[in-house]
């Protein structure tokens, strides 16, 4: 079949267009923090792309919530060392799961919006979002750092 080559092709430059725009939250991040988990993005980009055209088969109009990712382990990597371990047999569970929610929340079409930079959670305005998701490190930091979290009763 003559068009099979331009087949896959195209399926080539959808791919790269998919990873190129996942890879976009992690931009103007501390590429220190981010490198692992670019790397795991980059390396799993094309079964993400798949799952997101199996998901457009299925889910036509998806409402794009507005979802926010606070990592606090990476805030806290001046302290933890965690992402520079990353490379050196240091433990990856945390770093897989924030990969991969990330790339299922990105698959599924979600307006996403990644902070991991302590001046980044000092402006952080929780109503902007549907959805929030924090570590227990983000949500002590948060705490600490902004007022509307210490009048919250359920974090007290």
């Amino acid at each position: 079949n003559l068009n099979q080559p331009t087949k896959i092709l195209n399926l080539s430059k959808i791919i790269k267009k998919f990873c190129y725009n996942l890879e976009q939250i992690f931009l103007n991040k501390n590429t220190i923090k981010v490198k692992w988990m670019v790397n795991r993005i980059k390396d799993y980009c094309s079964e993400w792309e798949q799952a997101s055209r199996n998901m457009t088969e299925i889910y036509i109009e998806n409402k794009r919530e507005k979802i926010l990712l606070i990592i606090g382990l990476l805030v806290e990597e001046h302290n933890i060392g965690f992402a520079k371990k990353a490379f050196h047999g240091g433990p990856l569970g945390e770093l897989v799961q924030w990969t991969d929610t990330i790339a299922s929340l990105f698959t599924l079409n979600y307006d996403i919006t990644l902070y991991i930079d302590r001046s980044d959670l000092l402006n952080v305005d929780p109503f902007k979002y549907n959805i929030i998701f924090i570590d227990y490190i983000g949500l002590e930091i948060l705490y600490r750092l902004h007022p509307m979290f210490k009048k919250d009763p359920l974090i007290t």
